[in-house]
């Protein structure tokens, strides 16, 4: 079963691109998916007396690259070159192969006095309608908390459900924040008039966690281990200060909108956050990260079996029903797939189906006994 189709990953083919691809095959190794690796070479190159001499240089690194993909196991890479504006290039080859995700380096430069990300992807950030994750070549190990900062948007809907899909196959832990900001009231005349600034901002509050609870409230946290969180303040600066206090690993947020944290994370704040947190950054537009890829060829009852295993531990728990029932459709007495199904409707508080299955299983149990 595969969750994603394929990851388009942006190489540069310098020194610090180890993490890129130590993430890139982490990602294939999980979710079962192929990757595409581009290198853009400068326009200017082409059709110059050292074009020869370039592409058989990024050749042969693109092939190791795809040699230390396959050594790991990882049998579908394609490797691809082109001549361009290498924002550009990404974006078209992302629409074209339509891609799952867009993978790029942060660029950073490690000056201590200056640490500015790279242009290059954040201009892809901007321009993109795919998801795109900036992968920190600083930031080493397994991914072991995830944040994402919701506003109660669509974005922020496709945001968390990726990050929640994400944690579970990581086993991480996740961590969902939501930032208030203050009303600061600088108008002498609304003082004079007798506003409470205080007051207004308790019943703003008070609106703001009710949105927030019922936002939560339609995603399924069942088997993850996470917390919620509302914040109070800037809102680059409490998701930065939150990210760094709490060691986060990886950072889901929704961005496209006019709004809240969308409004503002399209412009100069998206340079700041990139900059500041120490982990890898994936922002989501208005295409979900995760897919969902169904074989729809007849398999047997064991591959089924399998593929609703997974299913229900990544939370997908309608599918893994259907696949289960695929089963017993294949084999009416397969207990352990009338078991699995007890259990999943037990899990999902449907106590009359579960009783259903429940006796059937042990019917045929009694059954095979005599």
């Amino acid at each position: 079963m595969k969750i994603l189709e394929s990851v388009l990953l942006a190489v540069d083919l310098n020194d610090e691109q180890e993490s890129l691809l130590e993430r890139a095959s982490n990602i294939a190794h999980l979710f079962g998916n192929k990757i595409i690796i581009l290198h853009v070479i400068s326009g200017e190159l082409k059709g110059s007396s050292v074009q020869n001499l370039a592409e058989k240089y990024v050749k042969k690194e693109l092939k190791v690259i795809q040699d230390s993909f396959a050594f790991k196991g990882i049998k579908e890479v394609d490797a691809i070159y082109r001549y361009g504006n290498p924002v550009d290039e990404i974006i078209g080859l992302a629409e074209r192969e339509n891609v799952n995700t867009i993978m790029v380096g942060s660029g950073i430069n490690y000056d201590p006095q200056n640490r500015v990300p790279g242009q290059k992807a954040l201009q892809v950030i901007r321009n993109s309608r795919k998801p795109v994750i900036v992968i920190k070549s600083e930031k080493k190990g397994e991914i072991k908390e995830i944040v994402c900062p919701v506003d109660c948007s669509e974005p922020s809907r496709l945001s968390l459900k990726s990050a929640i899909l994400t944690a579970k196959k990581y086993n991480a832990k996740l961590h969902v924040i939501s930032v208030f900001e203050p009303l600061i009231i600088l108008s002498p005349r609304l003082l004079n008039a007798g506003v409470d600034e205080q007051e207004e901002n308790k019943k703003r509050l008070a609106i703001f966690e009710k949105e927030f609870k019922t936002f939560i409230n339609e995603f399924d946290f069942l088997d993850l281990s996470h917390e919620t969180h509302i914040l109070s303040g800037d809102v680059p600066k409490e998701i930065i200060e939150y990210v760094k206090s709490n060691k986060i690993d990886l950072m889901y947020i929704g961005s496209s909108g006019k709004t809240g944290i969308r409004r503002r994370l399209l412009g100069s704040v998206t340079e700041k956050v990139l900059r500041a947190i120490p982990c890898h950054m994936l922002v989501t537009k208005s295409e979900e990260v995760f897919k969902l890829h169904m074989a729809t060829e007849i398999e047997d009852i064991e591959m089924h079996y399998k593929r609703a295993r997974e299913l229900s531990e990544l939370g997908y728990y309608q599918e893994a029903l259907r696949e289960y029932r695929i089963c017993i459709g294949i084999n009416s007495m397969f207990i352990p797939a009338i078991k699995s199904l007890a259990n999943l409707h037990n899990k999902l508080g449907e106590s009359e189906q579960a009783t259903y299955f429940q006796d059937l299983a042990d019917s045929i149990f009694q059954k095979i006994s005599d």
